[in-house]
């Protein structure tokens, strides 16, 4: 593979077949290392996800977070569930404002996610943004219906001192 290697320094069946040669020979840090070269040449979804498997059982959360933020920042189709865990990871790694901008990203692109717009009113009510997360969570379609949802929204508005919408909210919305 070495070989191979010194004449095609980019080949991406070369470097994968080398990544995993690293992991059975049971050099992590060497096959994360060439996951990671690999990533950024020829970022697909079987690389990312041994890379991410690979960091992740290493305990280092901080280079799965950054190697799938840059996967998705290249990615013409991810899905709602790769938004999720990256924010698993950025919270793995104690990287709130990565958290919240994670799952904000997410809840952009697929709005209709009811399990990301709950994370990301968690992160933002987690950070004190207590009027910010009150507005996200406006538009949950359980809402009206999920009991726990009404009284976290509403907490979230007498947090924010917005006694005004709590009260519109009380008396329009949830009177019959």
């Amino acid at each position: 593979l070495l070989r191979i290697l010194q004449r095609q320094p980019d080949d991406p069946p070369t470097l994968g077949s080398l990544a995993e040669c690293h992991f059975r020979l049971g050099d992590y840090p060497k096959s994360l290392a060439v996951y990671q070269q690999l990533l950024r040449k020829a970022p697909d979804r079987t690389i990312v996800e041994g890379l991410l498997t690979l960091a992740e059982s290493m305990g280092k959360l901080d280079i799965a977070a950054d190697a799938l933020e840059e996967w998705l920042r290249r990615s013409p189709e991810p899905a709602a569930k790769d938004f999720l865990r990256l924010a698993y990871f950025e919270d793995s790694a104690g990287r709130a404002d990565k958290l919240r901008a994670a799952l904000q990203r997410g809840v952009e692109k697929f709005p209709q996610d009811a399990v990301m717009r709950r994370q990301f009113v968690y992160a933002l009510s987690d950070a004190g943004q207590f009027s910010e997360a009150a507005d996200v969570l406006r538009v949950h379609p359980e809402l009206r219906s999920d009991d726990e949802l009404t009284k976290f929204y509403l907490s979230l508005l007498l947090q924010a001192k917005r006694l005004t919408d709590a009260e519109r909210f009380v008396t329009t919305e949830l009177t019959p």
